[in-house]
């Protein structure tokens, strides 16, 4: 069944009122209508079944008819940290990396980096953004979308998120992802993972040497020079596979 996003102030007397641009997409994109019920989760991981009772022209209302607690997922939880790279391949890439189950994702700065974040402009993108994540999520069905962090420098990332495991992908890696895998326990026992990708220019000596002083492993994905938004789809892919999230 489709889930969709709610916020609990949506929520009130054990009805649901839903409005807006999620109003527009249940009515007239899908086509739902009185009596349907509809599957909504909000930022708690809560999730509700609802069926709908009313609908107006402007928004719908619906009764509560089931209220239980997601249960967190037995995969380990996945952090993407990717370069910003240019506009639609960036969407992209944050698109598919929702619907192959990213719930963290954090933009870099590198040295390399060719777009760079504009602040005034931060606010319209960060809206933009979230917008692609929540309907990659509902598209997928996930739990919720992943957790969408403000860019940040790639030396303070390296420096101040050192928990789990990491990998940074490198054209340059001499070591594959396969071998590197063989060489460590088992997977689904570390969280989280982190998924460091770099720009289209890929990062330069000193990136790496400081990312592999903090812990992270530097690995490569074969001989072929992929673009960013690629790289992105076949390393969580892998990771993915490797974790059992696939046919579970």
């Amino acid at each position: 069944m489709p889930v969709f996003f709610i916020k609990t102030s949506d929520l009130k007397d054990k009805k649901v009122i839903i409005s807006g641009l999620l109003f527009n997409h249940l009515k007239n994109a899908l086509r739902y209508k009185i009596d349907d019920v509809i599957h909504l989760v909000d930022e708690n991981r809560t999730a509700y079944h609802a069926a709908i009772t009313r609908m107006t022209d402007q928004f719908l209302e619906g009764s509560l008819t089931c209220q239980e607690k997601n249960t967190p997922s037995s995969v380990p939880r996945l952090i993407l940290a990717p370069a910003f790279i240019k506009r639609k391949k960036m969407e992209l890439l944050l698109q598919k990396g929702t619907e192959l189950g990213i719930r963290e994702i954090i933009p870099l700065t590198t040295a390399r980096t060719v777009i760079q974040p504009h602040e005034e402009r931060l606010d319209h993108q960060r809206e933009r953004w979230q917008k692609i994540l929540v309907e990659a999520a509902q598209q997928s069905e996930q739990s919720s979308p992943p957790l969408l962090h403000d860019p940040v420098e790639f030396k303070t990332f390296i420096k101040q998120h050192g928990t789990g495991i990491g990998f940074i992908f490198w054209e340059k890696g001499t070591k594959s992802l396969k071998q590197t895998l063989s060489n460590l326990p088992n997977l689904s026992s570390v969280t989280p993972i982190t998924v460091v990708i770099g720009p289209e220019g890929g990062f330069d000596q000193n990136e790496i040497d400081l990312a592999v002083e903090k812990g992270y492993i530097s690995v490569s994905l074969g001989k072929p020079i992929l673009r960013s938004e690629t790289a992105v789809m076949a390393a969580i892919t892998l990771l993915q596979y490797e974790l059992g999230y696939f046919g579970t």
